[in-house]
Formats: C-alpha cells, structure tokens, sequence
C-alpha cells in the first residue's frame, strides 16, 4: 500500500481516543472531519466504546471547484450508559434503561492549503429517548500531515438548551498526533477533553480521557483501529481504562 494510503488509515486512527461517550461528540474516526476521508466518494465507520455503539455513513461531492462533505451519525447508547456532554440529572435519569438512539447530519466544505486541511461543518441532531431535536454542532477541524507525522486539532460546540432547557451545551476538543514507520501501521497518543458550559453539575471538566492510539491498514479500503487509555476527570464516571475499537471502510 502507498504512503499516501498509510495516511488514510492513520486518518482513521486519528479519533480513537474519543470519551466513553465521546462517540456521541466526534465523528470524532473513519475520522469524518480527515481530509481523505471527505475526499472519499463513500465511506462507512463502525465505533463501540464502553458507552455506546455508533454508526457513520459519509462522503464528498465537489461543485464549481467547492469540495463538500456530509455524513450521518447514529448513536446507540448502552443501559447505564454514562453521557459526558449531558449532565449528572439527565444521566442519571436515563441510567439502567434501553434508550432510544440519535442521529445527527453534519455537512460542510473542506479546505486545502498544500498540507494543512481545514474543514468547518455545522451539524444537527435529534435524540429520540429526550424526544428533543439537538445538539447544534458548530465545528472545526484542521489537519497537517508531513511525511510520517499526522496532526489533527479539533473543537466542537454542542448546543441542546435552544431546543430543551436544563439539558448542558459542552465543548468538545482533541488534540491528535500520530507517527508511522511503514505504509500499514501507524501509533501515537491523542488527549481530548469534554468542559460543560452551561447547564452542568459539579466541576466543569466532564471528560479528559488521554492514551495511546493505533491503526492498521488491514486491507485497501479497510482499516482497524484500536485506543486505550485512562480519563482522569473527577467528574468521569470511568476512570480507567477507556477505550474504543474501530472498523472503517472507504469506497
């Protein structure tokens, strides 16, 4: 496989350390916000973690020199599933019960400049267990490959009070970095973090899960990835380990 596919499956990898429940946050990877998987007709990502398990279907359309990328994301939580962009009432609310799933669309341009890729999107959901549309997702993503290095930086806003009061609005960020030696496995590290910022319980800090993430490009078109990891916030349900495994697909 070339290095430029390496890349892809690195890509991938880039959002494996999302919070037990960040997969509700980030399309957080396939990673849906990496330059190759926009640039990508069609792709497919399957996530679980120890919160819930999701589903992604996306791709890329390109008009009058205007590259735009859409996906889908369905959230399946788990019974006594610990949400960290909602807070402490909500969840336990909804603790020991088989919840109803959400979905959320998320459409925006991708832009290129030389090896650094910028995408914002704007994204909104419905969460059928709440029966309340949200979150409102404004987010950007930028991504820098150069050689065998992989840097991604990304930040969302997830805002449900607009559409149902006493629900949390959060900031959702991750920081990335990922090295590979050859053109079919890559490692790194990535640190996220989850601060409430309006309608939250207790401390701030939800979530801020650190470890180490790897990936492998199992076949063309096909990578699996792997996270483990521990999340030291007081207000984390879980402490350690956290974790996340990932199958993705391009086509």
């Amino acid at each position: 496989m070339s290095h430029d596919g390496c890349r892809r499956g690195l890509a991938i990898a880039a959002c494996l350390v999302s919070l037990a429940a960040s997969s509700s946050a980030w399309a957080t990877a396939l990673d849906p916000s990496s330059r190759d998987a926009n640039y990508a007709d069609l792709w497919l990502r399957l996530d679980a973690d120890r919160s819930a398990a999701q589903a992604w279907v996306g791709g890329t359309k390109s008009w009058s020199g205007l590259d735009l990328g859409a996906n889908l994301v369905l959230t399946q939580f788990y019974p006594d599933a610990w949400d960290p962009l909602q807070n402490d009432a909500v969840n336990q609310a909804l603790n020991n019960q088989t919840r109803a799933p959400a979905v959320r669309a998320e459409v925006g341009p991708g832009l290129l400049f030389g090896s650094l890729f910028i995408q914002p999107k704007l994204g909104l959901g419905y969460d059928f267990e709440l029966e309340t549309i949200g979150p409102l997702v404004p987010q950007v993503t930028a991504i820098l490959e150069a050689f065998f290095l992989y840097v991604e930086l990304s930040a969302q806003v997830h805002l449900y009070s607009p559409f149902e009061s006493g629900l949390q609005d959060s900031l959702a960020t991750r920081f990335v970095t990922l090295f590979t030696t050859n053109s079919r496995f890559g490692v790194g590290a990535q640190v996220e973090g989850i601060v409430a910022l309006h309608n939250f319980d207790g401390s701030a800090l939800r979530s801020i899960p650190v470890g180490l993430t790897a990936s492998v490009a199992a076949l063309p078109g096909l990578t699996l990835g792997v996270f483990a990891g521990a999340d030291p916030a007081h207000a984390a349900r879980y402490h350690f380990p956290v974790g996340r495994l990932t199958v993705a697909f391009l086509f």
